[in-house]
């Protein structure tokens, strides 16, 4: 079997990769078929200003076997930047149904790692409902001491390795997830790990998504702001403009202005 090859285009000092959905879903069961270790990312406008700050979440975007589009400001910024037709977002509330029922109908593994007690273990119970036969492996919480090396952090690992998914989903957050998995790799027998954020939130039902008019045209974050300003409102009111006033910056130095 060949290995699929990942088209990519760089954004600030991190990059994106031109998959579509059904492409990321057909890439994920390849790199699972060839037994090839897989790090998915996430795309986002959060991730991109993580990156410009810390030089170790720049690395890990980038030695990423995949960057998901997870983002309509990101697809933006990527359109801006280099004038190309971008792939439509993928995040997770939509993506981590597409996945279920793709891994449902070709047989592949999961196991949930993150949220409060209770949240990964009640996503595997929607989706189990939804889709008969999917094969969730596992569940585990991600308020554990995650010292490298630790014990509670051990036992974790000894854990999922003992049920051998093909496919780990990390949701503790941007960047502490990102970080577990730079810190733990070589011990995660998983062969495709994903970074999840809030998955397990939206797959169980306990976070809603927006409105179908902030999600159809691209302002989602908008209705989450709403509802969690406290939370949310250095990322978005800040953050946005932030990460665009840098993709317009880095386009007039590429043209010389």
């Amino acid at each position: 079997m060949k290995l699929l090859k990942v088209e990519y285009l760089p954004i600030l000092n991190a990059k994106i990769s031109l998959l579509s959905t059904v492409d990321l879903l057909s890439y994920i069961q390849n790199r699972i078929q060839l037994q090839k270790k897989t790090i998915i990312g996430s795309g986002n406008i959060h991730s991109f200003n993580l990156a410009l700050r810390h030089k170790w979440y720049s690395q890990f975007l980038m030695d990423a076997d995949v960057v998901r589009i997870d983002g309509e400001g990101v697809r933006l910024g990527a359109s801006i930047l280099h004038g190309v037709q971008i792939p439509e977002r993928s995040t997770w509330a939509d993506f981590g149904i597409y996945l279920a029922e793709f891994c449902q109908k070709n047989g592949l593994s999961l196991f949930f790692l993150g949220s409060e007690t209770g949240i990964a273990e009640r996503a595997k119970k929607e989706l189990t409902f939804r889709f008969p036969g999917i094969n969730i492996l596992g569940t585990h919480h991600g308020f554990f001491d995650k010292s490298h090396p630790g014990v509670e952090n051990k036992k974790v690992l000894e854990y999922i390795n003992e049920l051998s998914p093909d496919i780990l989903i990390v949701g503790f957050g941007m960047p502490l997830q990102e970080k577990w998995i730079l810190e733990n790799i070589d011990q995660i027998g998983a062969k495709v790990i994903c970074t999840g954020g809030a998955v397990f939130e939206y797959l169980s039902g306990t976070a809603e998504r927006g409105s179908s008019f902030f999600i159809r045209n691209g302002f989602e974050w908008v209705d989450r702001l709403i509802r969690n300003p406290a939370r949310l409102w250095k990322r978005y009111i800040i953050g946005n403009p932030v990460f665009l006033l840098k993709i317009f910056l880095q386009k007039f130095s590429k043209k010389g202005l």
